[in-house]
């Protein structure tokens, strides 16, 4: 659950108001991730969220506050994958981190900790800590993008 791009979501989503805008920003993501040797599925995560965020936004038209909310908070999924990919795969997940050089007290502490109601508290709660990231954003940066001349 993170916040790691929300004002370059909103400003490409808000300036440039044009398709791929968002799914560039994925690909940069997944890339970025990948590159620095995070686990793969967080770079699948980010492409693939950013193209669905993509869409998403691209039915309001770039300019429906709610619709790039929703935009917003589907892209903000993009890095719960590794985990659901933890309790889809608990086995090759553990040998992707040892691989990875991830300590094996961490992967105990996961392993031991993981319930099968996680998946749900996980996805909930990134949905709702991003819709409300959304919505202090939206009030937040109003008052610049109408000083700036974008809104």
């Amino acid at each position: 659950m993170n916040d790691q791009n929300g004002f370059e979501k909103k400003g490409l989503s808000v300036k440039v108001r044009k398709r791929w805008s968002i799914t560039i920003l994925g690909i940069i993501m997944g890339l970025l991730f990948f590159v620095t040797g995070m686990h793969w599925s967080m770079a699948l995560g980010n492409i693939a969220m950013g193209i669905i965020a993509d869409i998403i936004a691209g039915l309001g038209g770039y300019t429906n506050k709610k619709v790039n909310a929703l935009s917003y908070m589907v892209l903000m999924l993009a890095n719960t994958y590794t985990y659901l990919i933890f309790f889809i795969d608990p086995a090759g997940w553990t040998q992707a981190m040892l691989k990875k050089g991830t300590d094996a007290s961490y992967i105990e502490t996961m392993n031991a900790s993981a319930t099968g109601w996680m998946p749900a508290v996980i996805i909930g709660g990134t949905l709702l800590t991003a819709a409300f990231s959304a919505w202090v954003g939206g009030k937040m940066l109003k008052k610049q993008f109408e000083k700036a001349g974008v809104l």
